[in-house]
């Protein structure tokens, strides 16, 4: 099975992919929604997490981006399916984690993309060799040309060969190739070339000498008293003194 041996850093990431209803029936289960009824999930995007109000203490906002569904027990899955399908033309911001029971997690997505309207987007990540996570988390959500649309969304626990879907290596190498891009993008276009040399700023010649002038023609500061016997004398008394 050709899955990602690296898990919680490479995803398979499945855009606009179709195929006919029932083809990955006999080996995946819709997973249940935790908190929800039923497998799918109908969301309408709220405004980000505020964790405090000012001028009103003990409030906060809370949005509504995760969704967790569950992993029945008792069973082991190659591969889990996310499909988040939205409601108009969209950009959205998803995550995908699988939780296990030592508290860890693995994160497959984290990306922001543009959709259009019924346009399905699927992720798929893999689980952990002898591990059964008992939950997944998608996150969908955004700001800009986010606020207030809908998505629903549906997560299945598959097995069998991840191949036998139609049209998984043609969007397996779509995906590897837009990876590379986004990692070339980051480099600087210059990156071969070496850094130039500091140079210090020109000093004016003029400016010098005027500084140096008025250093030389200051007056010397008054001279200070010297303490005797608890009587304070300048040195100009004390050098007529002697």
């Amino acid at each position: 099975m050709l899955l990602p041996k690296k898990l919680g850093l490479v995803a398979i990431t499945i855009a606009t992919l179709t195929w006919a209803e029932g083809a990955i029936a006999e080996t995946c289960i819709p997973l249940k929604v935790i908190g929800g009824q039923g497998t799918l999930q109908r969301k309408e995007v709220s405004v980000p997490s505020v964790p405090f109000i000012p001028f009103v203490p003990f409030v906060s906002i809370n949005n509504n981006w995760n969704t967790d569904f569950s992993v029945p027990g008792g069973r082991v899955f190659d591969y889990y399916i996310a499909t988040i399908t939205p409601e108009g033309n969209v950009t959205y911001g998803m995550e995908m984690h699988l939780k296990y029971s030592n508290r860890t997690n693995d994160k497959f997505l984290d990306h922001t993309i543009d959709l259009r309207e019924g346009e399905q987007y699927k992720i798929v990540a893999s689980s952990r060799p002898e591990n059964a996570p008992y939950e997944v988390n998608v996150l969908v959500g955004g700001v800009d040309n986010a606020l207030g649309t809908y998505y629903t969304l549906l997560v299945e626990a598959c097995n069998g060969e991840l191949d036998n879907i139609p049209g998984i290596n043609d969007v397996r190498q779509h995906q590897e190739f837009k990876w590379e891009q986004a990692e070339q993008s980051i480099a600087p276009a210059n990156a071969s070339e070496p850094a130039p040399e500091f140079e210090p700023e020109p000093v004016d010649q003029d400016v010098t000498e005027i500084e140096i002038r008025r250093e030389r023609d200051r007056p010397a500061p008054p001279s200070s008293p010297t303490v005797r016997d608890g009587n304070v004398q300048r040195d100009s008394d004390v050098r007529r003194a002697n």
